[in-house]
Formats: C-alpha cells, structure tokens, sequence
C-alpha cells in the first residue's frame, strides 16, 4: 500500500468515526426502510410533477420527521466533506 492509500484509508476511517458520519448512517437506514417514505416516493412518481396532489404529498414528504432529520443529517456530513475538501485543496 503506498503512503498516499495509507494516508487516504486512514481519512476515511477517521470520517466513519465522527458523528456526523455515523448520525447519517444511522438515518440512512432507517430512512431507507421507512415504509411511509416508500408510500410517499410511490405518489411522488405517481402524480404530475407541480400537479397539486404532487406538491400536497411533496410538502407532506418534506415534513415527516425522519426525512427532516434525513436532510439535515446530510447536510452536516456534506459541510464536514466540504471542510475537509477545503483542507486538502490548502
């Protein structure tokens, strides 16, 4: 293994171990077998996108608390990943 793999295992590993990156995992499964979510990206394909049934069921999505947490828990990993970025780009 060359050093800038070392360097770039050891990056990651560090990335898994923070909160943000964990707290993310931790929604992402959840979120991805919420029976609800699927229910509501079913409408959402089913209807006209702008149609007002598809932005009643989009405003509904988008309230459901553990798509709220969802996005905010990939927005902090997104802005951890955008500061290490900007680290490495120094």
């Amino acid at each position: 293994m060359s050093d800038i793999e070392k360097l770039a295992y050891e990056l990651k590993t560090s990335i898994e171990h923070t909160e943000e990156y964990k707290e993310f995992m931790r929604l992402k499964k959840l979120y991805d077998s919420n029976e609800e979510i699927k229910s509501y990206k079913i409408l959402l394909a089913k209807y006209e996108k702008d149609s007002p049934q598809y932005n009643e069921v989009l405003k509904e999505y988008n309230s459901y608390p553990l798509v709220v947490n969802y996005i905010k828990a990939s927005e902090d990993l997104k802005a951890l990943l955008l500061e290490i970025k900007a680290i490495l780009e120094k």
